[in-house]
């Protein structure tokens, strides 16, 4: 049994997935106009001999042995070093990219490995879809990208449609736009000429690429290719321009939640306000020069209310993640309906409050219940709400996986709760941030989850990092309690709390996998690719951070202190 890929290629050689799908379609019929080849990549069985446990090496070695190439079958020569040239080389030749394994993985079917990272060369980011040209909505679609609030224009996509996407596409351009084009109206109106809509920007980014590049640079879309339709709302395309820009307000801005929500509201030209009693947290510089702070003063209700005046949309993130100082979840719920009541008679339009995924008010765990108790209170309201469930949250800045990171770096052996096949799904920070924004967007009540596109196990998760920091201690499977009760033991050295009792419990009870289809599209084995050279080098503090800051103001509500 080999495993394999089925590839057509363009005239100069390189894989076209279009036109294999035109031969599958064909069939015999395209032989000669469309020839296919079958790429050998890996052994799973010879001569009824399973190999799928023993490293790629070796499996390679005896594929290579095996398969006769000639013909319409081939396997694929491995290099063993020089990956980056072969990178370079690979975007020179406009291919999609290379996959890295390590030498002594196993083959892992029916998921993908975590041995294996696939580095990608073909570049893509997320378009605006303004309107369509041509005779049909899908002849070439109009698509531009946001920059200090504006919609710039960069061209036109007219590949990568086929019949099939454009039956599953057909629901996103309404009816009157497919016979009269009302949405090109409506952006030439507010933006550009029409025919401006078809030149390059001049200049500006993308929100998403970080940097502005010099106004010689040409945005214009070059033999770009539909990737994927993502439905979105864009009733904000129909709306007029506002002479300033709404307030949007988010609880703890500078915490680690709430500043990503922020960059994102930044990056939309939206004027930010934020009620915290931190007044600075380092990693969100750049967040406290350009919002508005205001003290989260639950005991004070007229302050509160003082501060959510003008605010359009209130982003929630105050929440405890475990008990400390006098703060519980009990007092958690209570100041949030302290913040609810206040944004009601602020006259804030929308509540959008980020939950966590699975909460339940008969669940056993406190944080759930807690959460689920939380939520209800928003739904009561007379506020127009979004709540948002996030699963395991990563990306730059957070404690859990760094810390995981840091003691795999570290540890002569690494602990793990259970047998460790419990599943988790992990997604990254800024996919959070965004799908919490759209939701604002929504006139609609709606709860949604904050998911990624992968559902790895609990040792999975951890073996990726492990590749990542290229160190991999023993693990030791341990029972949940004793687990718990060495990272005590740790937190007394580190003066901090490492894991609590129920945090892994709703680990192992897979409280953070969701039921709905994947909102997230970042993956986690890619984030730690880019992440692997910093994630780990110091450890993480949870009290630090939260309790120990300098600068930290505290309030109350009772005789206990609320923190965001």
């Amino acid at each position: 049994m080999i495993d394999g890929e089925v590839v057509a290629t363009d005239r100069d050689g390189r894989p076209d997935y279009h036109r294999l799908r035109q031969r599958l379609a064909g069939g015999a019929a395209l032989r000669e106009q469309i020839p296919v080849a079958y790429l050998a990549f890996d052994a799973l069985y010879l001569d009824k001999k399973p190999l799928v446990k023993q490293p790629v090496i070796r499996r390679r070695a005896r594929l290579q042995k095996a398969v006769e190439a000639g013909g319409h079958i081939f396997v694929p020569d491995h290099i063993d070093e020089d990956g980056v040239e072969l990178f370079e080389a690979c975007l020179e030749r406009g291919l999609e990219g290379v996959v890295a394994k390590h030498k002594q993985s196993p083959y892992v079917p029916g998921q993908r490995s975590p041995f294996w990272l696939k580095v990608k060369a073909v570049k893509s980011d997320d378009f605006v879809v303004v309107g369509w040209m041509g005779e049909r909505p899908y002849d070439a679609l109009v698509v531009g990208f946001y920059e200090d609030g504006r919609l710039l224009p960069c061209g036109t996509v007219g590949g990568g449609w086929d019949d099939e996407a454009a039956q599953l596409a057909g629901p996103l351009v309404p009816a009157r736009a497919r016979r009269e084009r009302p949405l090109l109206r409506v952006v030439a109106r507010r933006h550009a000429a029409l025919s401006d809509l078809q030149l390059a920007a001049t200049r500006g980014a993308s929100r998403r690429s970080g940097a502005s590049p010099s106004a010689s640079r040409d945005h214009r879309a070059r033999e770009a290719r539909l990737a994927r339709v993502r439905p979105d709302s864009f009733s904000f395309l129909m709306q007029e321009q506002q002479q300033q820009p709404r307030i949007d307000a988010v609880t703890g801005a500078f915490s680690y939640t709430g500043r990503f929500i922020a960059r994102r509201l930044l990056e939309d030209g939206r004027r930010v306000r934020t009620l915290t009693n931190h007044s600075h947290r380092p990693g969100a510089e750049d967040v406290e020069a350009a919002v508005e702070v205001e003290p989260l003063r639950f005991d004070d209700r007229s302050r509160l209310v003082a501060s959510l005046r003008g605010v359009d949309v209130l982003y929630n993130t105050y929440w405890v993640r475990f008990p400390h100082g006098g703060l519980d979840f009990d007092l958690a719920v209570a100041n949030t309906r302290i913040l609810i009541s206040a944004a009601e008679a602020a006259g804030v339009r929308k509540f959008v409050q980020v939950s966590v995924s699975n909460p339940s008010i008969d669940s056993p765990l406190p944080y759930y219940a807690g959460k689920a108790r939380a939520e209800e209170l928003v739904r009561l309201s007379t506020l127009r709400w979004a709540i948002v469930r996030p699963t395991l949250v990563f990306g730059p800045g957070d404690i859990l996986i760094n810390n995981i990171a840091w003691m795999l770096r570290h540890m002569p052996v690494f602990g793990i709760p259970g047998l460790g096949h419990y599943r988790l799904q992990p997604v990254d920070i800024e996919d959070v941030a965004d799908i919490a924004v759209n939701a604002a967007r929504h006139e609609e009540n709606i709860t949604v989850d904050a998911a990624g596109p992968e559902i790895l196990t609990y040792t999975e998760l951890v073996d990726q990092i492990a590749i990542a920091v290229r160190r991999r201690p023993p693990y030791v499977y341990l029972p949940p309690s004793l687990l718990v009760l060495s990272g005590k033991a740790m937190g007394v050295f580190l003066r901090d709390v490492i894991l609590t009792s129920e945090e892994v419990k709703g680990l192992m009870m897979e409280l953070l996998v969701s039921d709905e289809a994947p909102q997230g599209t970042r993956r986690f084995d890619d984030w730690l690719l880019r992440q692997a050279d910093t994630i780990g080098r110091s450890y993480a503090s949870e009290l630090d951070r939260h309790f120990r800051m300098p600068g930290a103001a505290v309030t109350q509500t009772g005789p206990r202190p609320a923190q965001p």
